[in-house]
Order: structure tokens, then sequence, then C-alpha cells
């Protein structure tokens, strides 16, 4: 009984390690987020200007 129990978590494990080492990790070019941040500052200074505006 106590082989078979760890018979059957050695193979989860083993299915786990598998699965992960398969799976891929991207990650967005350096530029590209460089990029969306240089867009999202010049949103957000936009947005602030009009809060500004309306303030006034």
């Amino acid at each position: 009984m106590r082989k078979m129990k760890r018979m059957v978590c050695a193979a989860g494990t083993a299915l786990m390690v598998c699965c992960m080492a398969g799976s891929t990790v991207s990650a967005a070019p350096v530029s590209d987020i460089e990029q969306q941040k240089s867009a999202a500052e010049s949103e957000a200074e936009s947005l602030q200007k009009q809060l500004m505006e309306l303030y006034v």
C-alpha cells in the first residue's frame, strides 16, 4: 500500500515536471515595453492637464 502511494506521488510529480518543462515563457522585447511606457506617460500627462483645466 505504501509503495503504491509513493508510485502515484512520483508519477504525479513527474507529470507536473514534464508539463512545466514543456511550457515556454516569453516576454515582450524591451523596446516594446519602453514604447508602451512612454505612451502611457504621455496619456497620463494629457489627462492631468485636462483635469487641471476643469478645475480652473
